[in-house]
């Protein structure tokens, strides 16, 4: 991830003691996102909400009413990898519908591997959908 950025690179070339305390700060934040994943007892086994996701964010029904500009804590499992991310997300919408509420949300802090798991697994589904749609063609 961080090898990838030209501006990272040029932190790290020019203030190697910043560089070094914003790895240190992200190695704390990490391990604090871990535990915080880890803290839940019970992972589901199969994806038990439908969402709409996007590299930069994602959509969904929930029960509450979210602000607009609120900031949301979103704890992510991605099926069938059960790939587990923590995000923080701003509201950028939120639209009564019927007893529930349309939500979405823009990623405003993902880390970097976060962001590749969500585009592959995108990849994956799109592809997914790709070949069920030529298996079905080809068996009419």
């Amino acid at each position: 991830g961080e090898e990838q950025l030209p501006l990272w690179k040029q932190i790290k070339k020019k203030y190697p003691d910043i560089a070094a305390y914003f790895r240190f700060i992200e190695y704390k934040f990490d391990l604090l996102l871990n535990l915080l994943i880890k803290s839940d007892n019970v992972l589901p086994l199969v994806a038990d909400t439908y969402i709409n996701l996007s590299a930069q964010g994602l959509a969904l029904k929930t029960e509450q009413n979210y602000k607009v500009g609120d900031l949301v804590e979103i704890k992510l499992m991605l099926f069938p990898e059960k790939s587990q991310m923590l995000i923080l997300a701003e509201v950028v919408k939120s639209e009564k519908q019927g007893d529930q509420f349309f939500t979405a949300f823009n990623f405003k802090y993902i880390h970097e591997e976060d962001k590749e798991t969500i585009a592959r697994h995108i990849h994956a589904r799109q592809l997914d959908r790709i070949y069920a749609t030529s298996e079905h063609y080809k068996n009419e």
